[in-house]
């Protein structure tokens, strides 16, 4: 019986503790759109073609029935204004849809000229890129003015 007198209660003391709150502000970073990917004409054939920009040449390729047929061909310019040395990363869409009317068509498989984790240059404040992709014409695909957008992402480190 005198064990519950041994467990009383000693006095309870509430203790105090800092903690540090950080943050970094980054400059702001501008990305502008310089030219449109752009796939020029194309005529579509009996089976389902690629036709794909480069982003490093700009030159177009063809794989399929589709037809090659002129117009303008470029990929996507993007120009990025930011201090020097910071170290940032480029995000391109895995697939968008472009359309004419109800008729859509899909490109996907978006390439860059650079490696998508950059180091800033040290001396210039634009850093430039290009993206380029694949674009995916359907069998006998309809004719007419396809067009749409997709995002860049840039991610400061």
């Amino acid at each position: 019986m005198a064990a519950p007198a041994a467990f009383s209660a000693a006095p309870a003391y509430a203790g105090n503790g800092n903690g540090q709150a950080n943050t970094k502000i980054q400059e702001a970073t501008d990305i502008v759109k310089r030219s449109d990917l752009e796939f020029g004409t194309i005529i579509s054939g009996s089976t389902d073609s690629i036709v794909i920009v480069n982003p490093n040449t700009g030159g177009r390729s063809t794989f399929g029935s589709a037809v090659e047929a002129g117009g303008n061909v470029s990929p996507a310019r993007f120009e990025l204004t930011r201090r020097p040395l910071i170290l940032y990363t480029i995000t391109v869409p895995s697939a968008v849809t472009i359309s004419s009317g109800s008729d859509t068509m899909v490109i996907d498989n978006f390439t860059l000229d650079v490696p998508p984790f950059r180091l800033a240059p040290p001396v210039l404040p634009v850093d430039e890129f290009n993206v380029g992709g694949s674009l995916n014409v359907g069998a006998n695909q309809p004719a007419g003015d396809y067009s749409g957008t997709f995002t860049v992402t840039i991610d400061i480190l």
